[in-house]
């Protein structure tokens, strides 16, 4: 892993306030609970936030998680609030933090990646919210992404390390693939929304650069041919944006 063991507590504080900004709802008690989360599961490979405040395990005491996550979405900060967001939906689904629940033992190494990225300060900020995005679908009632996340749980029980959980999931992602292309499950594009969670980790653990898309003069002429209709819709309460291309 090429940059593990080079955080200090300028860098973490500087991070954090990225990932849960000054004037976001609870921002001292959401910041130190993130802190918390990830020492919940120590990795001898990666040295993160190991000071803590003089306070206790902090937890979601005085936080109201319904009236917060209406102020979210009202307010459209689903992606700069992505983690309290997260957070606060995780614990409605799973409870209290707890070093023996599996599901908080993921959600540790989850905040490890989503750190990792922030600190880069690189254009790979994006994955944030789409990692939030994958696990909040995954909690609603139905949604065939509640798989992925089982997954994921599964795979970070048996594993020890950020590092060793990533050939588990690109495996588990080659499988889901591979399945939906012979049609043996419904394609619900479930390997591509993996895809996005295998990435992710990817730059964390192996320090990937980011390399944004590059267009033919083909493609530019077919993209400058194009209508692009943007509109928002709100489902379960969640702003969903759908955009529909045409041709000029």
């Amino acid at each position: 892993m090429g940059h593990t063991k080079l955080f200090n507590d300028v860098t973490d504080r500087r991070v954090l306030d990225k990932l849960i900004p000054v004037g976001s709802p609870h921002h001292i008690q959401m910041s130190q609970l993130v802190i918390d989360v990830i020492n919940l599961v120590p990795d001898d490979d990666i040295d993160l936030l190991s000071s803590t405040s003089e306070s206790n395990f902090a937890d979601f005491t005085g936080i109201d998680c319904t009236e917060v996550m209406t102020q979210i979405i009202r307010q459209g900060k689903t992606g700069e609030w992505a983690v309290s967001y997260l957070l606060i939906v995780f614990y409605q689904a799973y409870g209290a933090i707890d070093v023996k629940s599996n599901a908080w033992r993921f959600m540790s190494s989850y905040l490890k990646v989503i750190f990792m990225i922030t600190a880069r300060h690189d254009k790979h900020f994006a994955k944030i919210d789409k990692l939030g995005v994958r696990v909040r679908m995954a909690l609603r009632p139905s949604d065939p992404q509640r798989s992925i996340l089982d997954q994921l749980i599964r795979i970070h029980d048996q594993c020890d390390s950020l590092s060793s959980c990533l050939s588990y999931i690109r495996q588990y992602e080659t499988s889901v693939k591979q399945e939906e292309a012979t049609g043996k499950t419904a394609n619900q594009y479930l390997a591509s929304k993996i895809g996005q969670i295998r990435l992710a980790y990817e730059v964390a653990i192996d320090n990937k650069a980011f390399i944004g898309k590059t267009y033919t003069e083909n493609t530019k002429r077919v993209k400058s041919a194009q209508t692009v209709t943007k509109t928002v819709v709100h489902i379960n309460d969640e702003p969903l944006q759908r955009i529909v291309f045409g041709t000029k």
